[in-house]
């Protein structure tokens, strides 16, 4: 009986596939909570790879809660799979995180916020499981860094490459260096927060091929 009733809920839950997620704190879409299914790791034993229910993939949207009671995070699964979005919520119900999945593997943009609503982080991901430009934002909204990332096919093997920048508060270029395969590789050079050059740098593979060259505040070489 348990099993056929199971049977007739993933059969709803298949006919509700697709069905749009709310941005906000709502709890009426939700049609799965984290009691009522298993959750079966990947070949690593750690990320979650498949929800099920008596051993069947789920399709629909699941919900998990904070101790009061609050929605944590609610998250669209298709054949058992991340598929669609997936949102997470600080206990006051503010949006902390939001990305798009495409049969569990990152696609779209990925988005984190300060608890204030302002946009802290900003992950492309222009095709599946490939990470792009990844820029990070101070509380008051200015832009704090731009790296670029590759090789993201697997969890956790991003990899720094070509030219990330890092500001300061005020708009300002601090730092501007160069990766290959996550090394510095190239020209790396360091900025006042009035402009100024501060210091550059050469590297090749991760090693530094010449003495850094460090400036003043008004530009005059002081050593190297």
């Amino acid at each position: 009986m348990k099993y056929i009733l199971c049977v007739c809920l993933l059969a709803l839950c298949w006919a509700c596939a697709g069905k749009n997620i709310s941005f906000e704190p709502t709890t009426e879409e939700c049609q799965y909570y984290e009691n009522d299914f298993d959750v079966d790791p990947d070949d690593n034993g750690d990320e979650p790879d498949e929800y099920t229910i008596a051993g069947l993939p789920i399709s629909g949207i699941a919900c998990d809660f904070y101790d009061s009671g609050a929605l944590r995070n609610k998250y669209s699964l298709k054949d058992g799979k991340f598929h669609g979005y997936a949102l997470w919520f600080y206990e006051d119900g503010q949006l902390d995180v939001e990305s798009s999945w495409n049969s569990n593997q990152r696609q779209g943009p990925t988005k984190h916020y300060y608890q204030n609503g302002q946009l802290k982080v900003e992950a492309e991901f222009p095709e599946i499981g490939v990470q792009g430009l990844t820029k990070e934002y101070y509380e008051n909204g200015q832009l704090s860094a731009e790296t670029y990332f590759a090789g993201c096919q697997e969890e956790d093997s991003c990899k720094e490459e070509g030219l990330s920048k890092l500001y300061y508060e005020n708009g300002q270029l601090k730092v501007e260096a160069n990766y290959k395969n996550g090394e510095l590789d190239g020209i790396s050079k360091e900025y006042y927060d009035s402009g100024i050059l501060k210091s550059e740098s050469y590297w090749e593979g991760g090693q530094q091929t010449q003495p850094t060259k460090r400036y003043d505040e008004d530009g005059q070489l002081i050593g190297e």
